[in-house]
């Protein structure tokens, strides 16, 4: 809510907001979310130029990331960029002119639809872009518009191109998510503290939905995500008594199963799609459409005895979805078709 209050530049309501936040995260002993409460108010007191306290709060939010061992994680270090450019930005004046060309070219750059373009409009405008007036140009479009996410990541981008080149700038951009993964994996062998393992299960939960969320996922990348929250992560959210997280992880854990049924159903491997399809069940048994989706597959064997519990259990948990006459009457046509195979 107080994001949302900031965005609207409704800043009292904001402050309100974030205020109720942080008595409930500290009641709730959440590092985490006072983290990122901390690291909200530093953006909004940046965009209002109350430089000193924006200090501040992200003094504060980095003693907490510190706290929990999460300092060298990519959003952390992206916070730590955008204190260093409020550190950094003089406010020196800009001609007008020279302003709107640097900031219509800016907003070309950044409205750029993936990383490689991105990456290859700032190498032929380098000579322009990474300047000192580029940099001003792109802090006054943060401020103006409430932190906007994209302009504050891509002023990271152009800082760490002007220090280290533009190369290793966008380097951590072109990772994968499973990548992403795997280093987040690594990261709990160091854990040791409860808050710590329950910071990184939550960060696990947010990239394994961004994961999920892509439309290719290969096999042995799928296989290698459940294997990893099935064996590793599942049972140290469970160890942290946290419900919250382990219904995360199940949650993952169903819809991960249930992208692998349709890869071994599309591969008509009947036998694999149903071993994933239940094991998706048995995490998300309340979810109709894992039922509907398995009796799909029973029918494609034409296996009308086992689909009908599959179709009936649909129907319970969600009776009015639009799907199930469609399924009904597969299910019809096709015992229709097996009597008469039958009776011949």
């Amino acid at each position: 809510m107080g994001d949302l209050a900031s965005r609207l530049g409704q800043v009292d309501d904001a402050l309100k907001h974030y205020e109720n936040a942080l008595t409930l995260y500290e009641l709730n002993r959440d590092i985490i979310g006072k983290m990122n409460t901390f690291i909200s108010l530093a953006r909004l007191n940046a965009v209002q130029e109350k430089i000193d306290e924006a200090k501040s709060y992200y003094e504060q939010g980095f003693v907490l990331a510190d706290s929990i061992n999460f300092s060298s994680h990519e959003v952390v270090l992206s916070w730590r960029n955008e204190y260093q450019l409020l550190l950094a930005v003089e406010m020196h004046e800009i001609a007008p002119e020279k302003a709107q060309a640097l900031a219509d070219l800016l907003i070309e750059w950044v409205n750029t639809p993936n990383w490689d373009m991105s990456e290859q409009f700032l190498t032929e405008n380098r000579e322009k872009l990474l300047t000192e007036d580029a940099v001003q140009a792109l802090h006054l479009l943060v401020m103006s518009n409430d932190s906007n996410q994209m302009l504050v990541q891509h002023q990271t981008i152009l800082k760490n191109a002007i220090e280290h080149g533009i190369e290793a700038a966008y380097a951590p951009l072109k990772k994968s998510h499973l990548e992403k993964l795997q280093q987040l994996r690594q990261v709990f062998d160091h854990m040791q503290e409860p808050q710590q393992v329950q910071a990184v299960i939550a960060m696990w939960l947010m990239l394994g939905n961004r994961f999920l969320q892509q439309e290719d996922i290969s096999h042995d990348d799928l296989k290698q995500f459940i294997a990893d929250s099935e064996l590793f992560v599942l049972p140290k959210a469970e160890e942290s008594g946290e419900a919250l997280l382990v219904n995360g992880c199940k949650v993952l854990l169903g819809w991960a199963y249930s992208r692998l049924h349709i890869q071994y159903d599309e591969q008509k491997d009947y036998p694999q799609a149903l071993a994933a399809i239940s094991k998706a069940i048995e995490y998300r048994p309340e979810n109709a459409m894992y039922y509907h989706n398995r009796a799909v597959t029973y029918m494609d064997m034409e296996d009308y005895a086992n689909a009908l519990p599959d179709l009936e259990k649909a129907q319970e948990l969600e009776p009015d979805a639009q799907r199930l006459p469609k399924l009904w009457k597969q299910y019809n046509d096709g015992i229709g078709e097996s009597s008469h195979d039958d009776e011949n």
